[in-house]
């Protein structure tokens, strides 16, 4: 269940970002941030957000080997949030970027092996988008190409979900 609320994305944006700073100056990645707008204001679970934005740029930085960067980026258009995080890591097959999202999926092959991980991060960002009445998308040119991940987020999709399904949040 969601606790909506007001929250100002902006914050939490960079307070994930400080978090990714100390992993990515440990590991040799550069990371760049780019916010665009000032108007972040937004009816939604803060908490559940943060996770997002710590999955996101954690699997940026955990799939992104010494030397590489990450971007990450927040805007605000019309109605919606938008987040975009780059990488220049590992990528994958554009034919498994439909199973991205599924739970307990791991990217075949060498380089994935390289990195820890349960297969449950981009299950749990889908929930917490899909629960603030958004979308998430993941994108490869291939193998060692690197990834982007968008989210759009509706100002008041949390909200608006929560009156469809007559659930709380």
């Amino acid at each position: 269940m969601l606790d909506i609320g007001p929250v100002e994305l902006a914050e939490i944006f960079e307070s994930c970002m400080r978090m990714a700073d100390i992993q990515c100056r440990a590991k040799g990645v550069t990371l760049i941030r780019i916010v665009e707008g000032d108007d972040f204001g937004i009816i939604a679970d803060g908490e559940r957000l943060r996770r997002l934005f710590d999955n996101l740029i954690g699997n940026a930085v955990k799939y992104t080997p010494r030397g590489g960067k990450v971007e990450a980026q927040l805007a605000r258009q019309d109605d919606a949030i938008l987040f975009h995080i780059t990488d220049t890591g590992y990528g994958f097959d554009t034919n498994v970027a439909r199973q991205l999202f599924n739970k307990y999926h791991r990217l075949p092959g060498q380089a994935s092996l390289k990195v820890a991980g349960t297969g449950l991060g981009l299950a749990i960002a889908r929930e917490i988008v899909t629960a603030h009445g958004g979308s998430i998308t993941g994108y490869s040119d291939g193998p060692n190409l690197g990834a982007t991940f968008n989210v759009q987020i509706p100002v008041g999709g949390a909200a608006r979900e929560s009156e469809k399904t007559g659930v709380p949040g």
